[in-house]
């Protein structure tokens, strides 16, 4: 349920909050390798998904109410959220790739024994990477920033209610299955990013059932379409992924960006934001 109510806050990252419960690695496992163990892949799948449901059908309508009536707070509130959870992302890429390298490392000094410490030291030099990891973040970074491009025909392209509107919706469904299965993604990020969250908001609390069955089914097909690739990649290039994930994550605080509030707006947003990045800087650092 958890993880449910953080995936309905643009820039909380469902995938981020698994990482700070400690299910993430074996949330990933079980949607990417269902078939291998489907008894026990599938009950764990279902226990997460009945919670994360529950989570979305009970935050949904909150999040539309404070979204509507208060958008300036609720916006710093999401960019200290998202500011917040940098921290833990970069933690994540420096220690996956500082357990590749010394495994790496380790398997050179079984072959030449007298070379194991250097090796070691060679692998823990290597953690902190090179420029090409960079480059992945400005890369992360343009990507979501070109994705924000007029938002505006996209929502009118989702709720046209033709063909057309349901294949955008099938394919949106797609897109953001990265913000179910990515961490420091949120699939209402995803959603903020495509025009479309207050829709899709009002669509859940409305049951528009035309809107969310194509999205549904978009979003299960990109979920199991991707989750193997994603490990794979995860497993054979961590700090360039989770680099790639920090430029996706620092690109949305331009779209998530609401201005200057006037009046009492602006303590109350100041103190929303730094509500929102002491809340998820300590999740992380208990993580």
């Amino acid at each position: 349920m958890i993880i449910g109510i953080s995936m309905m806050v643009p820039g909380v990252s469902g995938g981020t909050m698994a990482i700070v419960l400690g299910i993430y690695d074996k949330l990933v496992h079980s949607v990417a390798s269902i078939f291998k163990d489907l008894k026990s892949n599938l009950l764990f799948l279902v226990q997460v998904g009945i919670g994360g449901l529950a989570g979305v059908l009970v935050f949904s309508r909150l999040m539309e109410g404070a979204m509507t009536s208060y958008p300036h707070i609720m916006r710093y509130l999401i960019m200290g959220v998202i500011i917040g959870g940098l921290p833990l992302l970069y933690r994540k890429a420096s220690t996956e790739n500082e357990s590749n390298t010394a495994m790496q490392g380790d398997g050179v000094s079984t072959q030449k024994s007298n070379t194991t410490v250097q090796q070691g030291k060679t692998g823990i030099q290597r953690s902190t990477g090179g420029a090409s990891d960079y480059i992945f973040l400005v890369l992360g970074a343009a990507i979501v920033l070109l994705m924000s491009r007029e938002p505006e025909s996209l929502i009118y392209m989702a709720t046209d209610g033709s063909l057309t509107s349901y294949i955008f919706l099938l394919i949106s469904g797609f897109i953001i299955a990265v913000g179910v299965v990515l961490p420091g993604i949120s699939w209402s990020f995803m959603l903020l990013v495509l025009g479309m969250y207050e829709i899709t908001l009002n669509a859940i609390n409305t049951f528009n059932i035309p809107f969310l069955i194509p999205l549904g089914i978009g979003i299960a097909l990109g979920t199991f379409s991707t989750a193997k690739a994603i490990e794979r990649f995860l497993q054979k290039y961590p700090r360039k992924t989770y680099m790639l994930i920090i430029g996706f994550v620092a690109g949305s605080l331009l779209e998530v960006y609401p201005g200057i509030p006037q009046g009492w707006q602006l303590p109350v947003s100041a103190a929303a934001f730094i509500i929102g990045f002491a809340a998820i800087f300590i999740l992380g650092k208990k993580g």
